[in-house]
């Protein structure tokens, strides 16, 4: 029987309209002193506020954006200027990069983290663990850091993101099914397996349901049933999955994909999600999943507004960057080697190709 560690986060999930006017009495619990690290753009439209609310109660400040990447160079910059700063806590507001580098820096100093996400794209937020990359965005490895202690979800905030962002994540979240139940052959008679594969199927069947009214009501800024069920879904439930799972449930080809080709000739604004949705079509071809059920995922891709070929995503296969990202996908991390029967090179490398032939043709 193999030893079993659980980690449940965040110790608190928080949703309320207007959650930042009171930021200043959610933290005060672990001291006045206080870390922030914004996303960029984040910060020109939410860091004033921020620091006025905290101020008032006499908070001390430290803060920054996110420059670099989330990489151990930008991370270990601010740990070494935080050493002679007693820090009480740390704050990650924005994206999934920002908040994976803020509770980098939250794990070295050995400090609380508390998560303000600012859109769905992934679920960072409640997750204990970072994926780090180059300074230049090549996806390195991922380590295991601190949990959120608290994550907080304003939907007023939520209800300025891109529709685009929340299509991410919901890709992202479907993946959970699509990834994990190629394993489940090897895994699911452990109890805690199973309960993870049913919920990453209940995930996925719902957004295939309700998604795209999700992102109807998005567009319409409207706050609805729907849309804050989806979000849920996209900010804890699906890392809730990764958490009772554990190593029976976890990525395989469709984050191999993203892994392998994220920083390789793949346009700079991609998202991690719009790269695990064509990952996904890619898995279902080499697992040999019948044509209807890849039909129905790229009509839905396409209904969201995925990119759904290789040059969407700014790859080239004639560059010798796509050989190298194949070759990538097989080392000997890569989420590629927890599929139940590994592919070849050769098959990996058609089922990229089939992927990008059969989007073209919904597309058209």
């Amino acid at each position: 029987m193999d030893d079993f560690t659980l980690d449940l986060s965040p110790h608190h999930y928080v949703k309320r309209k207007g959650l930042l006017s009171s930021l200043n009495e959610i933290i005060a619990p672990f001291g006045k002193s206080v870390f922030i690290l914004f996303d960029p753009f984040i910060f020109g439209k939410y860091g004033p506020s921020v620091t006025e609310t905290l101020q008032e109660r006499d908070f001390t400040i430290i803060q920054g954006t996110l420059k670099r990447n989330c990489c151990v160079l930008e991370g270990q910059t601010w740990v070494n200027q935080l050493q002679s700063f007693p820090v009480g806590s740390v704050i990650g507001m924005g994206g999934g990069k920002t908040i994976d580098l803020a509770k980098w820096v939250a794990a070295n100093l050995e400090k609380p983290f508390i998560a303000i996400p600012t859109s769905t794209a992934t679920c960072a937020a409640v997750t204990g663990i970072s994926p780090l990359y180059s300074p230049e965005g090549t996806y390195k490895y991922t380590v295991v850091t601190t949990p959120p202690t608290i994550t907080l979800v304003d939907p007023d905030i939520l209800l300025t993101q891109p529709p685009r962002l929340l299509a991410a994540g919901m890709a992202d979240s479907m993946a959970k099914w699509v990834e994990a139940k190629g394993m489940r052959k090897q895994h699911h008679k452990r109890i805690h397996s199973a309960s993870a594969l049913s919920i990453a199927r209940l995930i996925y069947e719902f957004l295939v349901r309700k998604g795209t009214r999700a992102l109807e009501d998005l567009e319409k800024g409207q706050w609805t049933e729907t849309l804050s069920e989806v979000t849920d879904i996209c900010l804890i439930t699906t890392g809730f999955v990764s958490t009772i799972g554990g190593k029976a449930v976890r990525v395989s080809a469709a984050h191999a994909f993203q892994d392998a080709f994220i920083g390789r000739g793949v346009k700079k604004d991609v998202l991690h999600g719009e790269l695990v949705a064509f990952g996904q079509i890619v898995q279902m071809i080499l697992e040999k999943v019948g044509d209807s059920l890849i039909h129905r995922h790229l009509l839905l891709f396409k209904r969201w507004r995925l990119p759904l070929t290789l040059e969407a995503l700014g790859i080239q296969p004639e560059d010798a960057s796509f050989e190298i990202a194949v070759d990538r996908m097989f080392e000997k991390n890569s989420p590629l080697h927890n599929l139940y029967l590994i592919p070849s090179k050769e098959e990996v490398r058609a089922a990229i190709l089939k992927a990008d032939a059969l989007g073209k043709n919904i597309l058209a």
